[in-house]
């Protein structure tokens, strides 16, 4: 796995076997990370590296605060790693839930793979996901001795041709494939959009997200007792009818229009507002005294920032433009929200496979209510490779 770190203590050794031994890699020792306690016959193997990024003269690497803008180690900062490596080769895990949504037995893709992780991301201001990195640690795993390589990150279209010596991915990941290892890499998220999938060499395995048919519905009673279903992740108690407006401006970051008004706003999520966006409106309705928020969403966008103890809730853009119609010709409109029950000639991805909604693990100490980046439910194709 090639990632953002990963927080060890979802690991789960039942029904594992001695490790190989062909096996060459090992557990890195560092800050707050004790290969004796941390690795096992499911983890075996955890690398990280801070020499090229210095080398790249990252400037936040040389900064007193870097431990506390990232973990040197190989640890998860901000949960990707931990949910992709559950994804792809969790054990079986019986009672597991989200408050309750949910409820069942979650697994990986191989529930009977070991793991090794390399620590390839980093925050964005201490370095990102940079090529000199990736490419180091791909040669690492090929020297460890690994089967399969997951590369569980996204780049920006569009790219270098896989033959561009800028392509970073693309010869490494030839470099793995001639040593009999397989390569599989996350096909972007910037779908349906035409000419955005992303790591597109003919020698790696490029998967695309579907959805599933989970749903989490969640009700919306309007003040002339119209009824509404949308989804949400929201757990709490069912509101009374509280008034409800659209935002006069686009622009999330325009405070101003969100004090002079406390109840329910609903917004869009088009092309033009993306997760970070609607998490930061949220977030916002929560800072200025909100009380809720709705959002017409595209079906293929995920309810990950719709976990929270704020009641928010997703709808379809259908239901949206009815509720707008209901703001608009009601004298004193009202909602009350309840609580959740590059290479044209080689056609790529070549598989697909759920990705949309996908409850995973996440570290302990994080939880969805504390923490923007640690949530339970993640979209895209990071999350199926």
């Amino acid at each position: 796995m090639q990632e953002y770190g990963q927080k060890v203590k979802h690991s789960m050794t039942k029904g594992l076997g001695p490790i190989p031994s062909r096996w060459k890699g090992h557990c890195q020792s560092s800050t707050n990370f004790d290969p004796a306690k941390a690795c096992n016959r499911k983890l075996i193997g955890a690398k990280f590296s801070v020499r090229v990024l210095k080398q790249l003269g990252r400037p936040a690497i040389k900064d007193p605060d870097f431990p506390s803008l990232e973990l040197t180690s190989p640890r998860d900062r901000n949960g990707h790693g931990t949910h992709t490596s559950s994804t792809a080769g969790g054990s079986f895990t019986p009672n597991a839930s989200y408050f309750g949504l949910g409820y069942g037995t979650v697994r990986g893709g191989a529930p009977k793979a070991r793991i090794a992780t390399y620590k390839v991301c980093w925050n964005w201001l201490t370095g990102g996901c940079t090529f000199a990195v990736i490419m180091m640690a791909i040669d690492e795993a090929i020297h460890d001795g690994v089967d399969i390589l997951s590369l569980s990150l996204g780049l920006e279209t569009p790219q270098y041709a896989d033959v561009d010596m800028r392509s970073g991915i693309g010869f490494a990941s030839f470099h793995a494939v001639t040593n009999g290892i397989t390569v599989v890499c996350s096909g972007g998220n910037e779908g349906p959009y035409p000419q955005t999938v992303e790591k597109t060499s003919p020698w790696t395995l490029t998967v695309a997200a579907s959805s599933i048919d989970r749903s989490f519905p969640t009700l919306i009673t309007l003040g002339n007792n119209w009824t509404f279903a949308g989804q949400s992740l929201y757990t709490g108690k069912e509101t009374c009818f509280i008034s409800i407006a659209h935002p006069e401006s686009s622009d999330l970051e325009d405070k101003r229009q969100f004090y002079v008004f406390k109840g329910v706003f609903i917004t869009s999520l088009l092309q033009s507002y993306n997760s970070m966006n609607s998490w930061i409106l949220k977030l916002l309705r929560q800072e200025v005294g909100g009380l809720g928020l709705i959002v017409a969403k595209n079906p293929t966008r995920t309810l990950d920032y719709f976990a929270s103890d704020f009641p928010s809730i997703g709808v379809s853009i259908d239901v949206g433009a009815q509720l707008l119609d209901y703001i608009k010709y009601s004298r004193k409109p009202q909602v009350k929200l309840s609580p959740n029950s590059v290479a044209p000639a080689i056609l790529k991805p070549d598989i697909a496979a759920p990705g949309v909604n996908i409850l995973a693990a996440i570290p302990p100490e994080e939880t969805p209510h504390n923490s923007m980046a640690n949530r339970p439910s993640f979209w895209g194709t990071n999350y199926i490779c």
